[in-house]
């Protein structure tokens, strides 16, 4: 959430993103930047 995205871990290693209906190309981008970041 601080960082503007809304990511549940549902069980273990599983991820549930919750993206709005319509979204774009770079905020995509910008989810997997701001993943590579945080699993780095």
């Amino acid at each position: 959430m601080e960082k503007g995205f809304l990511i549940n871990c549902i069980q273990g290693n599983i991820l549930r993103f919750i993206p709005p209906l319509i979204i774009e190309k770079q905020e995509i981008d910008a989810l997997v930047a701001c993943l590579d970041e945080i699993l780095d």
